[in-house]
């Protein structure tokens, strides 16, 4: 899977130019708990060589603003403040006409993950946002700009430590593996998960929010499952996002970005299996 991949189950149905606030699918009496336990997150002090982009999206009357040079800078919306964020990967959608850049809001308390929607003629037109503490994400029209070069420049990413707090637990899936083999993959609905891999300690999986793009989504069919992951012993904390795909066998997860190296760290599980409530 790309990054252009994951964002296609964001924009598939075209919405109105307007802000959008769009929940998860209804499995019926669908309810939201909580996870429990507070979650450390360390510090980020790194400086590493990183694709040089910038991205500028004025306050909109939804509250939407985006300052982003070199790669980090702040995002808001609604009454949030000024956030912290930072871009960590790209993509280009040619269906769609754009590059997808994806990003991540680091607020004590809660994460924003965020996707901007960029046209080859320099704007930026589409900011999508979801947060750690809800299901659901709003997708709203913006009139921005950006830029992006092939000289690499020195990224400087300094986060202070913070806490995740409340992770929503959302439901209408499972993921399983039978047996224990060396390599495994357990997503309950409205639960905390766990993810075992050779090479790595076992790993608490949170999913907070899904994406449907069983329909809709062109002539793929696919079900995401947008996740917080914590490693207790390796002091790690990331975002990652699950496939389930029909066409694919077991599950396997992608975009995933973990603090405080920011970096990736995806799997396959070929052995899982998966089901929906609807």
């Amino acid at each position: 899977m790309t990054a252009a991949v994951v964002c296609l189950a964001f924009v598939a149905c075209e919405p109105p130019p307007s802000a959008t606030e769009m929940p998860p699918p209804d499995f019926g009496a669908c309810p939201v708990s909580y996870f429990d336990e507070e979650i450390p997150v360390p510090a980020v002090h790194l400086t590493s060589p990183s694709f040089r982009f910038d991205a500028h999206v004025p306050r909109t009357a939804e509250g939407v603003e985006v300052n982003i040079e070199d790669t980090k800078g702040t995002i808001r919306f609604d009454d949030s403040g000024p956030i912290p964020a930072f871009v960590f990967n790209f993509a280009d959608w040619p269906d769609l006409g754009r590059r997808l850049f994806e990003g991540l809001g680091v607020r004590d308390g809660v994460w924003f993950p965020f996707w901007l929607y960029c046209a080859d003629d320099g704007t930026l037109d589409r900011f999508w946002v979801e947060r750690t503490d809800r299901p659901g994400w709003r997708g709203i029209i913006v009139d921005g700009t950006w830029t992006q070069s092939s000289q690499l420049s020195t990224a400087v990413i300094d986060l202070p430590a913070t806490t995740l707090r409340k992770v929503a637990l959302t439901c209408g899936f499972d993921v399983t593996t039978p047996g224990d083999p060396p390599s495994a993959a357990n997503l309950p609905a409205s639960h905390a998960g766990s993810m075992v891999f050779p090479g790595y300690a076992p790993t608490t999986i949170l999913v907070f929010n899904t994406a449907d793009c069983r329909t809709g989504c062109g002539s793929r069919s696919w079900f995401e499952l947008h996740a917080i992951m914590w490693n207790r012993e390796r002091n790690e904390v990331g975002f990652q996002i699950w496939y389930l795909d029909p066409l694919v066998a077991g599950v396997v997860t992608d975009n995933t970005m973990v603090l405080p190296r920011i970096t990736s760290l995806n799997a396959a599980f070929p052995d899982a299996t998966w089901r929906l409530d609807n």
